[in-house]
C-alpha cells in the first residue's frame, strides 16, 4: 500500500512538472473588455480629495473607451470642483476626458493607467485662468487616483491567470478589449 502511494505521489509530481514546463514555455493571452474596466472604476467611485488647500475635487460617473489606434485607454469622469477662498466655497461642475497607457504590476496582478493626459476639461463658470489652475489640480488628482486604483485585476482562481503572472510581454488594444500577452 505504501508503495502505491509513493508511485502515485511521484506520478503527480511528474505531471505537475510537465504542466509547469508546458505552460512556462508558452505565452498566455489575457483579455478584458471596456465593460470590465467600467465596472472596476464604478466600484471605486465617487472619490473626493483636496489639493493645493483650496481645491476639493470629486470624481464620479466614469466612462471608458479603448482607442485601438493610439493604444491608450480613454476615460471620462464627471467632476465637481469646490474652490475654497476667504469669501467662502463655490462649487463648479463639469467633466474631464483623460487618456492613459495600461501597465501591468506583477506583484498585485493588476493593471493601472500611466502617463495620464487630460485631453479635455470643461467646468462651467470658470474663466481661462481658473480653468488652467483647475487643469493642474485635475491632472494631479487623476494621476494619483489611477496610480492607486487598478483598471483591472487578474482573478486569482484561474490557473491560466496565475501562470500569466510571470512577465508582461505586450499590451495592446484590439477593438473593445485590452489584450495582454504574458510569458516566460
Amino acid at each position: 500500500m505504501a508503495r502505491f502511494f509513493s508511485i502515485l505521489a511521484l506520478a503527480l509530481v511528474i505531471i505537475a512538472g510537465v504542466a509547469y514546463l508546458y505552460f512556462s514555455s508558452r505565452e498566455v493571452e489575457v483579455r478584458f473588455s471596456e465593460a470590465q474596466i467600467q465596472q472596476a472604476l464604478q466600484r471605486s467611485l465617487p472619490v473626493t480629495r483636496t489639493y493645493l488647500v483650496i481645491f476639493e475635487l470629486t470624481l464620479d460617473n466614469p466612462r471608458v473607451e479603448l482607442a485601438e489606434d493610439t493604444g491608450r485607454v480613454q476615460a471620462g469622469l464627471d467632476i465637481t470642483l469646490a474652490i475654497n477662498s476667504r469669501e467662502g466655497s463655490k462649487d463648479f461642475r463639469g467633466s474631464a476626458d483623460i487618456s492613459g497607457v495600461p501597465s501591468f504590476a506583477s506583484p498585485e496582478a493588476a493593471f493601472y493607467l500611466q502617463a495620464i493626459e487630460v485631453e479635455r476639461l470643461e467646468i462651467a463658470g470658470l474663466g481661462d485662468e481658473q480653468l488652467e489652475r483647475a487643469r493642474s489640480a485635475v491632472q494631479l488628482a487623476l494621476s494619483e487616483y489611477y496610480r492607486h486604483h487598478p483598471i483591472y485585476r487578474l482573478k486569482g482562481e484561474s490557473i491560466r491567470q496565475r501562470l500569466a503572472r510571470m512577465a508582461l510581454k505586450d499590451v495592446e488594444i484590439d477593438g473593445d478589449e485590452v489584450v495582454i500577452t504574458l510569458g516566460p
